[in-house]
């Protein structure tokens, strides 16, 4: 009689998708080991009767008991019903079955008695664990010892055993040297959990190197890789003078990958945590106090969260403290982002981003759809920007304060890219609060404002300003109320809860008698708040109030007023004068703005006219005439007269025109006539009479019946004193006036 053995795999039995839901139906394929030729397993001990093969589970993914002989070895393949492989679960070679003193165990084998679990484990061996340990190959986990070849054979184990290695909490260095993007780093389809990485090598010179680097191969595969509770110190970077782009972890060219609790911190030149290929991504990740390696180094840059040609995400990223060291007025070249998205394509990604130089940088060569939402505050520079090539993006759904400059930044390509200007962006649904509240950008003279438009291009003639930017249904305010306050011990409270307090908002106090000694009416201080009830803590400065360094009031007498200030120039602001006049109209309407100190939309289209004409109309012979538009729909097929500006006289024809950029748009058209020859123009009155604009244009006799049409499309630059303008045409033929059947469009609207 053969000696036999019960069969159990565990992460396979019960079977489970990547979230934990039981796969009903599932099968498990067995095959002489290394090969594709079916081998049997069995009911009972005895080995007589034989399963079905694949052996089939039942709606909970619980499999039937399974016996073979002791001395078979097996390859096996678990599939869902559909004989689709299952996430997560791969191939494994090497399965055997084990020698039980008690069978009567049920059918998972969690009624076991602590004694057979222990004679399980020892007869099952590697594939009867609940995980591997890198201390069982030879890593110390003192986190000075350098534990890299224990971690490259304990990663071969669980690629071939299926199994997660757990670390056990403890911290191990390691220096794989993953330099310059070499793939496949350490590869794919295993898990780790409850692990903290050193790089023990980090301050590299020679290359761009990887603490931790992971892939598959491709987005497209069924490649997998699974971390939870992981941790990775950088602590370096490049030392050199050459920028080197440093990572603490990649993962690349897989299928999925599930990440929970993942964290990367440390002084970095470079990306803390990075994505790219990725067919799908969830989970939550935290980057932290990654600072610039050192003072001599300019142009290095630090990324907290990138993610880089990704298909779906639904995924949180945390994000701290990652940059400048000094957070001075000193404006350097070096640059910290929180979260970098780069073509993510789907999903949903919540982010929480706070004391970077740029919270969300949407600057990847193409759109990302994905809908973020969050907070992002208390970044030096902007809270969102959109750069390079992008087209049909939608910002909504964050929380945006205390940014330095913007709050969103949507600007064209620069000079060298060759990429086309942003198109068709949607910025709505945002609560922007406090944008230059740090007062840097106020104290060097550059305007700070809620959403800005920039071209990003030092030369004049490239048309590369954003385009059909809408920018609609937000609220962009900063707070300049006023509330009694009186001095408690050395704070100060609020008389009532009307005064919106956060961290780093801008402040100056009045008294009606004698201020708190430590200030003094006029000057700007910064609050600080402990969110209980309505007391506030000031400070000299707006680090002072975010690192918690506040001053200690006394004394002081009478009534005192604590006003807010503003440091936010415009609520929308379109930048870039010298290619303005290469702007598709971009929109700024239906928003809130309170405290923006200047203008609320400047340099977007606002006033604007749109006027139809069809009517019968005579042109005098080598005389110019006025097209005045009636306001009817030529044919129907337009709407009418629309003027909510008052700009169009009905009388003369005349369009009035304030100053600043107008967009004029539209089609003089004329029905064909024999003998006529038509010609039309566009003219402009600045106080010395009508110029044209451009050269006439002219209509030679047509045969036929259909109109003949003069395009017109101008971008006009009107001075101050403003402008009127109109639509002339004239019978050129000599032969007389000519009366003829004129359909005009035209449309106007102030765009700077």
């Amino acid at each position: 009689m053969m000696a036999s053995g019960r069969i159990i795999i565990p992460n396979y039995m019960p079977a489970l998708d990547i979230n934990g839901a039981p796969v009903a139906g599932a099968k498990i394929y067995f095959f002489l080991n290394e090969t594709t030729t079916l081998q049997a397993v069995y009911t009972t001990d005895a080995l007589n009767v034989a399963h079905p093969n694949p052996v089939i589970a039942d709606a909970a993914g619980v499999f039937p008991s399974l016996f073979a002989d002791l001395n078979a070895v097996y390859t096996i393949a678990i599939r869902d019903a559909d004989d689709v492989p299952i996430g997560g679960l791969r191939d494994v070679n090497g399965i055997q079955a084990a020698e039980s003193t008690n069978i009567k165990a049920d059918r998972d084998g969690s009624n076991l008695s602590e004694e057979e679990a222990e004679s399980f484990v020892e007869n099952l061996g590697l594939a009867s664990r609940v995980y591997l340990s890198p201390l069982s190959y030879g890593a110390a986990g003192d986190g000075t010892s350098n534990d890299t070849t224990a971690w490259l054979a304990v990663i071969a184990a669980a690629k071939s055993t299926g199994l997660p290695i757990d670390g056990g909490n403890k911290l191990y260095g390691v220096n794989f040297g993953f330099f310059n993007g070499g793939l496949p780093g350490l590869g794919a389809n295993f898990t780790i959990r409850n692990a903290r990485f050193k790089d023990l090598n980090p301050n590299q010179t020679t290359g761009t190197s990887r603490t931790l680097q992971f892939s598959g191969a491709g987005a497209s595969s069924t490649d997998w890789i699974v971390l939870d509770n992981v941790k990775i110190d950088r602590n370096g970077g490049s030392s050199d003078t050459v920028l080197h782009s440093n990572v603490g972890v990649e993962i690349s060219h897989v299928g999925w990958a599930r990440v929970t609790g993942l964290e990367a911190f440390g002084n970095n030149a470079g990306e803390l945590i990075r994505f790219e290929k990725v067919g799908l991504v969830t989970g939550d990740v935290y980057a932290h106090d990654g600072f610039y390696v050192h003072t001599t180094q300019t142009n290095d840059t630090v990324e907290g969260v990138v993610l880089v040609d990704i298909e779906t995400a639904f995924f949180a990223a945390k994000v701290a403290r990652l940059g400048r060291t000094d957070r001075t007025t000193v404006e350097r070249s070096r640059y910290s982002r929180g979260v970098t998205l780069d073509r993510v394509r789907n999903g949903v990604i919540q982010v929480h981003v706070e004391q970077v130089d740029q919270g969300v940088d949407f600057s990847g060569y193409g759109s990302t759809r994905a809908k973020v939402t969050g907070v992002v505050r208390h970044c030096f520079n902007n809270g969102v920007k959109l750069a390079h090539a992008h087209y049909r993006d939608n910002i909504s759904g964050l929380n945006i304060e205390h940014c330095g400059r913007y709050g969103v930044v949507i600007g064209g390509p620069t000079d060298t890219e060759g990429q086309p200007y942003q198109q068709q962006v949607r910025v709505s649904g945002l609560v922007i609060s406090e944008t230059g509240s740090n007062g840097y950008y106020k104290d060097i003279g550059s305007p700070t404002m809620g959403v800005g438009l920039d071209r990003n291009s030092g030369n004049p003639l490239r048309a590369s300003f954003p385009k059909d930017v809408v920018v609609e249904g937000n609220v962009i305010a900063s707070h300049v109320g006023s509330v009694v306050v009186s001095r408690t011990g050395g704070d100060l409270t609020m008389a009532d809860g009307s005064f919106p307090v956060t961290k780093g908002k801008p402040v100056t106090f009045t008294s009606a008698g004698a201020l708190p000694t430590g200030l003094t009416a006029g000057v700007t201080y910064w609050l600080g708040w402990d969110e209980l009830g309505l007391t506030v803590r000031v400070a000299t400065s707006y680090i002072n109030a975010l690192d918690g360094v506040f001053l200690t009031l006394s004394g002081g007498s009478g009534v005192h007023t604590m006003a807010g200030k503003s440091f936010m120039d415009y609520g929308g602001f379109v930048d870039g004068a010298a290619v303005k006049d290469r702007a598709a109209p971009n929109w700024f309407r239906n928003n809130v703005v309170r405290g923006a100190t200047v203008s609320a939309s400047t340099g977007f289209a606002g006033t604007f006219a749109y006027v139809p004409t069809d009517e019968n109309q005579t042109l005098a012979d080598n005389t110019w005439t006025d097209v005045i538009p009636n306001g009817n729909s030529p044919g129907g097929d337009f709407i009418a007269k629309v003027d909510p500006g008052a700009l169009y006289n009905a009388s003369t024809g005349a369009f009035t025109l304030a100053e600043g950029l107008w967009d004029v748009s539209g089609v003089v058209a004329f029905s064909p006539n024999a003998t006529g020859i038509r010609d039309s123009r566009l003219v402009l009155d600045t106080g010395s009479g009508y110029k044209s604009l451009w050269a006439p244009r002219r209509i030679l006799p047509q045969d036929g019946s259909n109109p003949a049409d003069v395009p017109v499309s101008e971008r006009v630059r009107v001075p101050s004193g403003g402008a009127t303008l109109k639509v002339q045409s004239r019978q050129a033929s000599g032969g007389g006036a000519l009366n003829t059947h004129v359909n005009t469009r035209l449309s106007v609207q102030k765009i700077g």
